[in-house]
C-alpha cells in the first residue's frame, strides 16, 4: 500500500515516527513497515483487537497498543506522520459525535510534530467533514482533499513549522513577510513532502 508516501530516501522513511489511529485488523501498519516506514505505533481502542494483532506481530514491528483516541498518552510534538482510515467515520456514527471527533482531532494536532502530516481517509464529503478539521483557531493546520477511489476522500493535514505559525499571527502587517516565512516552511518540511506527495494513488493497493 501507500506507494506515494515512499520516497527515494529509505532512510528518510526510516527516521519518520508514524501512528496509525484506530488501527483495527487492517493490514495498513504491516503495508506501510513494508514500505520501509519502519518507527510504527498502531493504536485502537479495543483490547480484543489488539491482543489479536499482536498475536500476529510476534517480533512487535507494528507496535500494537490499546489506546483511546480522544486520550493519546503519547508526549507533544512526538509523531511525523499521522494516519487515521474510518476512525473519524466511527465517532461520528456514535453518541456526542461532535464532541468526542474533537477531542480526537485535537489530540491529533497535540501529538504531531511541527511540519507534520495528518491523514485522514474517510467516506464523508468536505460537506460532512471541513467543518470538524478546518477550525483554524483551533487547529492552525493547513487542509487539501483528494478523492479516493469512487467513494472515499482524504483529507491531508499540514500542521506549520513554528516559525510559519508565527509568520501567519503577523500576516497583517507584513504580507510579504509572510509569503517569505511560508516558503521558508516549505523548505523545511521538504522531506515529509517527499513521503506524502501521493497518498490517494497507493491506497489503491491497499484496497485491492
Amino acid at each position: 500500500m501507500m506507494a506515494e508516501l515512499k520516497t527515494p530516501d529509505v532512510e528518510a522513511r526510516r527516521a519518520l515516527k508514524v501512528l496509525v489511529v484506530g488501527c483495527g485488523n487492517s493490514p495498513m501498519s504491516k503495508h506501510m513497515y513494508e514500505d520501509g516506514f519502519e518507527d510504527m505505533t498502531s493504536i485502537d481502542y479495543s483490547d480484543v483487537v489488539i491482543e489479536k494483532m499482536r498475536q500476529t506481530d510476534p517480533d512487535n514491528k507494528y507496535n500494537f497498543m490499546s489506546m483511546d483516541v480522544r486520550k493519546l498518552k503519547f508526549p507533544d510534538a512526538h509523531f511525523d506522520l499521522i494516519v487515521d482510515k474510518g476512525t473519524l467515520d466511527a465517532i461520528l456514527c456514535g453518541s456526542d459525535s461532535s464532541r468526542n471527533a474533537g477531542m480526537m482531532l485535537a489530540e491529533c494536532k497535540r501529538v504531531l510534530k511541527p511540519g507534520g502530516f495528518f491523514f485522514v481517509i474517510t467516506y464523508g464529503v468536505p460537506e460532512s467533514r471541513l467543518n470538524y478539521l478546518k477550525q483554524p483557531q483551533r487547529y492552525q493546520w493547513t487542509i487539501s482533499h483528494t478523492i479516493v477511489g469512487k467513494t472515499r476522500h482524504m483529507y491531508t493535514m499540514l500542521l506549520p513549522t513554528s516559525s510559519s505559525s508565527s509568520s501567519s499571527a503577523s500576516s497583517s502587517s507584513s504580507e510579504s513577510k509572510t509569503n517569505g516565512n511560508s516558503s521558508s516552511s516549505s523548505s523545511s518540511s521538504s522531506k515529509k513532502n517527499k513521503s506524502s506527495t501521493q497518498l490517494s494513488a497507493g491506497k489503491k493497493r491497499h484496497d485491492k
